[in-house]
């Protein structure tokens, strides 16, 4: 096996390996903060020699403004974890009013580790292509791991090198086939000055720009978002994302003025491609987006295709309105959601050309019906006018031709003019997870199980994370009959997050078809409690009741959401599962009449749901089909 250099320091115990940003003590790894490594291999390079504050500052945030204080917290950490190892041994002098020096005897180690060796190839429809940076990580990173580390870092590792192998850069930096990048949420410099909506907005913002960039694939807020973080290790998170490079910064908002720091680290080696600060007013903000996606494809070697995305409106009001609308309306939470609508229709009133104020409108709408029982003659055609009018404004849109596509299949049955929209959608924007998303859905709810699961991958392949898209899978899986690899599915993205409603509600579901109906109850119980502005978990609930044989505790339910529904709207889908489920045929389709007439976006999955194979023999349930033009 042939072998390749790398730089290693050794001093009393400890090893410090630059390239693997690792320190280890006996074979131990030891955790350290992405800036107490960086501190600490300035340091330990200079060893026996007074490092200036100013020097370390310039060093380890280049390009960048942040208060020394950043750099002591960096100095108290690194003592800490010495003194932790170490005992009384001291490492690190202060020179007081000058800087640092690192006082122990070091050692630079002549590290050897094995290149890269051949990997069998395999089935390209199962093998994701590997890049040159999966390939360095893979030998030398797995290799030292095992090494420094012992079995769990190994493993660590190696879940992180399967992550990687999507294309990218390579160790050196240079541009591969495909690159993928991911920005992380803007962070504040003081926590106390927080403005989530602006640090979030202005996330979102570049993903959108940067996702016009040829040969590269952007990481979407929805995946990115839980690394929000202020003490977040860009590096690990870019690890956790399998991304080749990872955009991190600061905001901070003084006076009128906005000032940004960003820079662009490789996730391969932990180096920094490249770095800047901005200063701008405020209204300046959207020139600002573009100078900072210009830079960042700049150092990427990569183009952003016609100048990149357009800039929808020159109304920094507006802009700062819908920054604060798109943030609230990905909360899933019906009062932030009204509260979103309200801010989009100011933006629109200040603007009302603004084409993607008008996308994220109409699926505020939507999700207000889904999430909260709003009426559906209520909200939908608010959202169908919203989606049909940022198609007029901006034909090139893919959001527009996406959320359009959506509504048509949740609200108008119209099935063939929402593929034919979400295919436009694609057309536009070949990287939109969302747009497979919602193609897949229609796929599957239309009975075309495998090539919806073929369409969910492609989403999930551009942003793993995903929480929806990953409940979308389980419930392609479950309306395919395959119960176990639904079940399955459903647990994983719950290990993502815990709470979330739609992987409860339909892991239920999945055990309730599997005749699991304790834990099906319990899951649903618990769904139920997370969300009591709904009807939908309460429906769920006593389905599953009845069919467990406990038809007092459903009928009881039952009458719960009976008595609901003369003071709001009550899902007649829902209602009409638990009466099938009770025996109650007649009751089941008079429900599922009125659920027709309602237009309730439930009936979407009338022709797959397996609640419902009892009655797929029935005229009377072959007839709703037809009329949905599902047959």
């Amino acid at each position: 096996m042939s072998l390749s250099r790398t730089e290693l320091y050794c001093f009393d115990d400890f090893v410090l390996d630059i390239e693997d940003r690792s320190l280890t003590r006996n074979g131990e790894a030891i955790p350290l903060s992405e800036k107490a490594f960086d501190t600490l291999a300035v340091l330990v390079r200079r060893a026996n020699r007074l490092v200036e504050r100013e020097e370390l500052m310039a060093e380890i945030w280049p390009d960048s403004f942040v208060e020394e204080n950043n750099l002591d917290k960096s100095i108290s950490h690194l003592r800490k974890v010495f003194q932790r190892h170490a005992g009384e041994r001291k490492y690190i002098e202060t020179v007081r009013g000058r800087g640092f020096r690192f006082v122990a005897d070091v050692s630079e180690t002549a590290g050897e580790a094995p290149e890269r060796t051949s990997v069998p190839e395999k089935h390209p429809e199962t093998a994701p292509e590997r890049s040159p940076v999966a390939a360095v990580t893979s030998a030398g990173g797995k290799w030292r791991a095992a090494v420094f580390a012992g079995a769990a870092v190994a493993i660590a590792v190696f879940f992180g090198i399967f992550l990687y192998q999507r294309g990218g850069v390579d160790a050196s930096g240079k541009r591969g086939a495909l690159q993928r990048i991911a920005v992380l949420p803007f962070k504040p410099l003081a926590v106390a000055d927080r403005n989530e909506a602006l640090e979030l907005g202005m996330t979102d913002a570049l993903i959108d720009r940067l996702n016009f960039a040829e040969g590269l694939v952007v990481s979407p807020l929805s995946s990115v978002r839980r690394f929000a973080s202020p003490e977040q290790d860009p590096v690990a998170a870019g690890r956790g994302l399998g991304v080749d490079s990872v955009l991190d910064g600061n905001v901070q908002i003084a006076g009128d003025r906005i000032r940004f720091s960003a820079k662009l680290i490789r996730v391969s080696d932990g180096r920094q491609i490249w770095a800047q600060r901005f200063d701008e007013r405020f209204t300046d903000i959207l020139s600002l987006q573009v100078r900072i996606s210009e830079r960042v494809a700049d150092a990427l070697e990569v183009k952003l295709a016609s100048g990149g995305r357009k800039r929808y409106t020159e109304n920094a009001e507006a802009y700062d309105l819908f920054l604060k609308a798109r943030f609230l309306s990905q909360k899933a939470s019906l009062p932030e959601i009204r509260t979103a609508i309200e801010y989009l229709k100011r933006a629109l009133e200040l603007d009302p050309n603004f084409s993607l104020a008008y996308v994220v409108l109409a699926d505020s709408y939507r999700a207000t019906v889904l999430i909260g029982d709003e009426p559906p003659s209520r909200a939908m055609p608010a959202a169908m006018a919203a989606a049909r009018k940022a198609v007029e404004l901006d034909d090139s849109l893919a959001e527009a031709h996406a959320v359009l596509g959506w509504l048509l299949f949740w609200y108008e049955w119209d099935w063939k003019a929402s593929e034919s929209e979400l295919e436009k959608a694609l057309t536009l924007q070949l990287n939109n997870s969302d747009a497979y998303q919602y193609y897949a859905h229609l796929l599957s709810n239309s009975g075309r199980h495998e090539e919806a699961l073929i369409n969910i991958e492609k989403a999930l392949d551009l942003e793993p994370l995903n929480l929806r898209a990953n409940s979308l899978k389980g419930i392609f899986l479950l309306n395919a009959g395959r119960l176990d690899e639904a079940e399955s599915q459903f647990r994983r993205t719950l290990e993502l997050e815990p709470n979330f409603r739609v992987s409860q509600m339909f892991l239920a579901r999945t055990l309730g078809e599997l005749k699991r109906y304790d834990e099906a109850i319990e899951i649903a119980e618990k769904a139920r409690r997370n969300t009591a502005e709904a009807s939908e978990p309460a429906s769920l609930h006593a389905y599953l009741l009845a069919m467990s044989g406990k038809r007092e505790e459903a009928a009881a339910i039952l009458e719960d959401l009976r008595r609901d529904s003369e003071g709001k709207y009550v899902s007649p889908y829902g209602l009409a599962q638990v009466q099938l489920a009770l025996g109650n045929r007649d009751a089941a389709f008079e429900l599922l009449e009125k659920a027709f007439r309602d237009k309730d976006l439930k009936m979407v999955f009338l022709k797959v749901d397996p609640v419902w194979q009892p009655l797929r023999s029935e005229p009377g349930f072959t007839a709703l089909l037809q009329k949905l033009n599902l047959d």
